[in-house]
């Protein structure tokens, strides 16, 4: 199998593309790409050979075109032109923490560092510190960063990694705060070398629980801190991250960050054949939460407008915005968690999926004569990226207000709904629509494909109906 050959072309050039400042969107989309490709179930040759790589979800027509070549060829034209482009040895010194693809490019611009062990004599060496944009502060973050850098990539032994984490264990045991405390990753799996000393606490008081832990007598340095996870430094330099869960989604949350990264890939397969979705933080029943609604109504609001409400993918029916509009609805809402594919797209936005949408919303504004209001999901969720994005689109179909992709905020958009009736009175669409024959048609149909009357092509159903007279047809009896 060479999927995992696949996954590192893919994301080394998610990496260029971070150094050279491109489009975030494509970045994630290579790295997204490279999750899933690794995580195929078959051979990537097999799915590529019969034609089936669009079919893998994530991979588009770009993507596609970078993995047919790398397949043909065991190289990539495109990966060697970034490379062209990049600075020599700067995928490397990207491990460092804190270090950014522009910090990066400048160190080597400046200095000529090209490795790690060049930059880690820059620093001894005192010559970074009078950088633009870097300081003294910087320069000794650098070195402790690459200390601590040789450090994670050797692995630990189960010996020396469960004592310090039994000690965390010990110390934080009897806090008021905490409910429950357990250590998680390889080191629950009592593997013989330890990567990451990882420890779990069931808390309804996180941040009462995150000072406890940075203060720990044993506590070197306090790496990170956060509302739920902080990570700190022993004074026997060994580095401990704890997170802070919920209560009631503690078990999820053990099995999740104890199980290697294919365990919990198996999990979620079994999970998703099931019908769940299993992720940290619960098994959840997807049903439970949405059912297939039964009618289809306009509600009133405080706004004096009527107001339809659809839930995501509604909106890819047709009749649902024409049915809330000639319900006497003038805003449209449209509550949708749309993720991001196809961020190779060759348009305006540069992204697939949002082109789409807000092409739909655009044209539904202009047929029903509303306001839409498209409001997107945004952030990351097991690695599924949404787009954000969202909109307020006017009944002339023109854009009133758009949020940014993947920025998360609140906003308040103001409008006017006398448009509505403005656009309603130069373009009468909803007036001129004829609820009645509509009604007749459908209802035609839907006899016809239960064979029940005579179909478009002047078939006759088993009952020999012709519905539109309701009577049987002549020289036709019933059976």
């Amino acid at each position: 199998m060479k999927n995992r050959d696949v996954a590192r072309m893919l994301e080394e050039i998610a990496n260029l593309l971070s150094l050279l400042n491109e489009n975030p969107f494509r970045i994630r989309a290579y790295l997204e790409a490279a999750r899933i490709v690794a995580n195929v179930p078959e051979p990537i040759e097999e799915v590529w050979q019969q034609g089936r790589l669009q079919e893998i979800p994530g991979i588009g027509p770009s993507i596609a075109s970078k993995i047919d070549e790398y397949l043909r060829t065991g190289r990539s034209s495109y990966v060697e032109e970034l490379r062209r482009r990049v600075a020599p040895g700067a995928p490397e010194l990207l491990q460092v923490p804190g270090l950014g693809p522009r910090r990066v490019m400048a160190l080597n611009r400046l200095l000529g560092i090209k490795s790690i062990v060049e930059l880690e004599e820059a620093a001894r060496q005192h010559r970074i510190h009078d950088l633009p944009g870097f300081g003294e502060k910087t320069e000794e973050k650098i070195r402790r960063e690459i200390a601590r850098l040789r450090q994670r990539t050797e692995r630990m032994l189960l010996a020396e990694a469960l004592p310090a984490a039994e000690q965390v264990i010990d110390l934080l045991r009897g806090h008021p705060a905490v409910e429950r405390i357990d250590p998680a990753g390889s080191l629950r799996r009592m593997k013989e070398t330890i990567g990451d000393i990882d420890i779990l606490v069931a808390s309804r008081r996180p941040e009462a629980v995150m000072d406890a832990f940075t203060t720990l007598p044993i506590v070197q340095e306090v790496l990170a801190k956060g509302p739920t996870k902080s990570t700190i430094l022993t004074r026997d330099n060994l580095q401990i991250d704890l997170r802070v869960i919920k209560p009631d989604e503690y078990g999820a949350a053990l099995v999740h960050f104890t199980g290697s990264k294919q365990h919990n890939i198996e999990l979620r397969d079994l999970a998703i054949q099931r019908g769940w979705k299993l992720n940290e933080y619960g098994l959840f029943d997807e049903r439970r939460f949405f059912a297939a609604g039964d009618a289809i109504r306009a509600v009133p609001s405080r706004l004096g407008v009527g107001v339809g409400l659809a839930v995501c993918e509604d909106f890819w029916h047709l009749a649902v915005p024409a049915l809330l509009a000639l319900d006497g609805a003038q805003l449209l809402v449209n509550v949708s968690s749309s993720p991001g594919r196809d961020l190779a797209a060759t348009n305006e936005v540069g992204l697939g999926t949002a082109a789409s949408w807000r092409t739909l919303m655009r044209t539904y504004a202009q047929l029903t004569t509303s306001f839409i209001v498209y409001c997107n999901r945004v952030g990351l969720d097991e690695s599924i990226s949404f787009w954000g994005g969202s909109e307020v689109i006017a009944p002339s179909g023109a854009p009133v207000f758009t949020a940014p992709l993947y920025d998360e905020g609140l906003y308040c958009v103001d409008v006017d709904l006398a448009d509505v009736r403005r656009e309603r009175i130069a373009l009468p669409l909803l007036r001129d629509e004829r609820p009645e024959l509509v009604v007749r048609e459908l209802e035609r149909i839907i006899a016809e494909r239960a064979g029940l009357a005579v179909d478009a092509t002047g078939e006759v159903g088993p009952e020999g109906v012709d519905l539109h007279a309701g009577l049987p047809l002549p020289g036709r009896s019933r059976r």
